[in-house]
């Protein structure tokens, strides 16, 4: 009450209502831009460690400041980094944060220039910030900015010091009073030519830990009865990392019989070392089937679509009864989240482990596989018609975006590969094959064309998303089975009439040429999420009840 008696507020004079009101708003709407990234919502420990953090930058001095914040994966560097920003946002008026910067380079057909467009768009003064055809122009006008503001930069989840280099460049493109925050699993990946500290980001101590698990599985700050010893055990046992608590306390969260927290002690135990694949797997085993393969389809299929709530509600519907209350569970246990504006989230070590599932249903051959995500598989998958029943689910997600062609480039990079073999060079390597398979099927507008053919042995497929894809023959060859279709950026005018998936619920055509469906004028604006629900489908599943 005395520091809010302390307080200044605005002088009222009814001649001047509407003036003060608009004062009011604006300083309203300064203060909610100044934290401008969702923090989770229950944190532990963190205080402390962004006090330090901030004593480490002192926004104060002039000079520039790039802090490396290291650690494993899941102890809590990102939300850490996040906080960190919130407190000094205030202090630069250019300031921009680049999430998960690991899955964009690897995801992302252009995974370099959408973050450095995304750094040009973020760090810009203008309200429609300039676009560019090429990449060398990005980092020109990257460099522009950055020497003439003073500016925050935070680069989430670096795992290469190439990557690093194309988004943050030298010390030499900054001006004086810049921030940089770079969080890494791997302090190699920090130069000491360009990085000048490095925060060890540890874990939790015991009350901490005890603290956060305890609010996820009660609820409350601390553990009682029969239940206190037991949560101190498998607080030992998670080793201090956050997720690995959070995840396990929402486990167990609602179940008051001290069997089943020892069942589960018992399962942690049987991880040795501090395996958190292993610890977020038991929350995965612990769910009903259709639960599980819910979870897998949002782990493999949905997390880089830009998907809220409602959208993954609609794309599961199909194949599933009771999705809600499934989808629910996923969020009760902390497997996924809905984040900024019902945004779909699944923290990387969490959507590592769904992915690792599938690809240990079939070791030696990708398309043995239920889930298909990476184009480059994809792209293999239609070339070599190699299409299986075992495929429930198919990603494509290509931007509109001619690679340039060198014929050499292949041969090049292998030549490097060979003689620094490391992490960029392989990234390069595989980038360039990637490239060829994308020219190989590429026409002069960037679509990729696809043969239709391949659908025919994928019996099973019932999750499909294409983006800027042309199909090649009949599309009745698309399976029976289907129960989604996103289709983006689709170029034709109309569907053919003998395509009807019977089974079909979503058919989505954001963003495409369509006019005409199935001999029907189309009332929409192609540019429009065009989510129709088909009602033949409806009409056979309740034809039963007469």
């Amino acid at each position: 009450m005395e520091r809010v008696g302390g307080i200044s507020g605005w002088v009222y004079n009814n001649s001047e209502e509407s003036d003060l009101i608009q004062n009011i708003v604006k300083r309203i709407l300064a203060e909610l831009t100044n934290s401008p990234v969702v923090v989770a919502s229950y944190v532990v420990g963190l205080d402390f460690r962004l006090e330090e953090l901030v004593e480490l930058l002192d926004v104060r001095q002039n000079g520039l400041q790039v802090l490396g914040l290291r650690g494993l994966g899941g102890i809590g560097k990102t939300t850490l980094a996040k906080a960190l920003y919130n407190k000094l946002a205030r202090h630069f008026q250019c300031r921009s944060f680049l999430s998960s910067v690991r899955e964009n380079f690897k995801s992302r057909q252009n995974g370099p220039e959408f973050l450095q467009k995304k750094i040009v768009g973020d760090l810009s003064s203008h309200k429609v910030p300039p676009t560019f055809s090429d990449a060398k122009s990005y980092v020109l006008e990257m460099k522009r900015i950055l020497k003439q503001n003073r500016v925050l930069l935070v680069l989430d989840d670096i795992d290469d010091a190439g990557q690093l280099k194309e988004l943050a460049g030298s010390r030499e493109w900054y001006s004086e009073g810049s921030r940089i925050v770079i969080t890494t699993r791997d302090a190699a990946v920090l130069p000491t030519d360009f990085v000048d500290k490095i925060y060890e980001v540890k874990s939790l101590g015991k009350s901490e830990s005890l603290k956060l698990f305890s609010h996820h599985a009660f609820r409350r700050e601390n553990p009682t009865g029969a239940f206190l010893n037991l949560s101190k055990e498998i607080v030992s046992c998670t080793g201090g990392l956050p997720l690995a608590l959070e995840v396990f306390g929402s486990l167990l969260y609602g179940k008051r019989i001290v069997e089943e927290w020892q069942d589960a002690l018992e399962k942690l135990k049987q991880i040795r070392g501090p395996e958190l694949q292993g610890a977020l797997k038991i929350s995965y085993d612990a769910l009903d089937v259709q639960e599980r393969s819910i979870f897998l389809d949002i782990a493999c299929l949905f997390l880089n679509l830009e998907m809220n709530r409602e959208d993954v509600i609609d794309a599961l519907r199909g194949s599933y009864f009771g999705v809600e209350t499934a989808v629910t569970t996923l969020v009760s246990r902390s497997l996924i989240k809905f984040i900024d504006s019902e945004q779909l989230w699944m923290h990387d070590q969490i959507r590592d482990m769904g992915r690792q599932i599938i690809v240990e249903e079939n070791l030696s051959d990708v398309y043995g596989r239920s889930r298909i995500w990476n184009p480059a598989d994809v792209l293999g998958l239609f070339q070599d018609g190699k299409g299986t029943r075992d495929i429930q689910g198919i990603v494509l997600d290509l931007e509109k975006k001619n690679f340039p062609r060198d014929k050499k480039a292949r041969a090049i990079a292998w030549q490097q590969l060979c003689q620094t073999p490391n992490f960029t060079s392989a990234i390069t390597y595989f980038r360039e094959i990637y490239k060829e398979h994308h020219h190989r099927y590429a026409t002069k507008d960037g679509e990729v064309i696809l043969n239709s053919t391949s659908f025919e042995s994928m019996v099973n497929l019932r999750l499909l998303q294409f983006s800027n894809v042309k199909l090649e023959g009949r599309l009745k060859r698309l399976p029976a089975q289907l129960k989604w279709l996103q289709w983006r950026k689709c170029s034709l005018r109309s569907l053919p009439s003998d395509f009807f998936p019977r089974e079909l619920a979503v058919l989505d055509l954001s963003e495409s040429k369509i006019e005409r469906i199935w001999g029907w004028k189309w009332c929409w604006h192609a540019q429009q999420v065009i989510l129709m629900y088909i009602i033949v489908w409806l009409v056979s599943r309740f034809s039963y009840f007469g």
